[in-house]
């Protein structure tokens, strides 16, 4: 009984790390990278690298998907761009 739950345990954690990298990755492949998707196509270079740096997403993606793990196990789940502000702590989900 154990040595089930342990190989599922083991399965279902495996699966929730591929599954986010592999969604953390796609993110990074949208046109211009995850910058130009919140400043818009228009944006200048000068404002691009700025914001890239201020993000950290100029730092290797291991370096970027270690923090963000960090971050979610400590409750930080960021800042919303579509509603300018962070998100908070108990997160609710409520009907759009």
């Amino acid at each position: 009984m154990v040595t089930v739950l342990t190989r599922r345990l083991v399965s279902s954690l495996t699966s929730i790390v591929l599954l986010t990298m592999l969604v953390f990755w796609v993110s990074e492949l949208t046109p211009g990278g995850p910058a130009y998707t919140i400043l818009g196509m228009h944006a200048t270079e000068g404002a691009v690298k700025s914001l890239n740096a201020s993000l950290g997403l100029d730092r290797p993606f291991i370096v970027q998907y270690a923090q963000w793990w960090g971050n979610l196990l400590q409750g930080n789940l960021g800042y919303s761009y579509i509603q300018h502000r962070r998100c908070p702590r108990g997160t609710r989900f409520r009907a759009v």
